[in-house]
């Protein structure tokens, strides 16, 4: 470790004229051994501006992953979901339905999806977006048996 002023100067470490506490970056000569380079301060460098731009770049796509591994598992969750709303929008309804239970999870998976979209663009709770989705799900198990009646009706 450097003690002395000169010793300092001689090092880089310090500037080597009376003008560096005004204007530090413009003009201020440092010494680099034995020649004095005129310039910016050493300790601001283009490499290290690299390191933060890449820092930063880093970040954004961190977070730009974060989001989308969310949106995949909100989707995963309503699928999931959607088979318990088709299962309910089934039940809701009265009589018997002619519909496979393919067809009841898909219409459920559909009406949930459908309802989380509308949820989060109402900005509505949970309760209302699984209303919506049983709701949803049982116009859709309803059109659905009824187009399949009427396609059985015609063969």
């Amino acid at each position: 470790m450097p003690r002395s002023r000169l010793d300092r100067q001689a090092n880089g470490l310090e500037p080597a004229d009376e003008f560096a506490n005004v204007l530090p970056h413009q003009g201020t000569r440092y010494r680099s051994g034995q020649r004095t380079v005129r310039g910016l301060s050493p300790f601001v460098s283009v490499p290290t501006l690299s390191v933060v731009v890449i820092l930063l770049v880093v970040v954004a796509v961190l977070l730009l992953a974060g989001a989308l591994i969310g949106l995949a598992f909100e989707l995963l969750w309503l699928a999931l979901t959607g088979l318990i709303i088709g299962a309910l929008g089934r039940l809701v309804l009265p009589g018997r339905q002619q519909i496979s239970l393919l067809a009841t999870a898909l219409v459920g998976i559909a009406a949930s999806l459908l309802g989380g979209i509308l949820a989060d663009l109402f900005d509505v709770g949970w309760l209302v977006q699984f209303l919506v989705a049983v709701a949803l799900a049982a116009i859709g198990i309803t059109l659905f048996a009824s187009s399949e009646r009427d396609r059985s009706r015609t063969a």
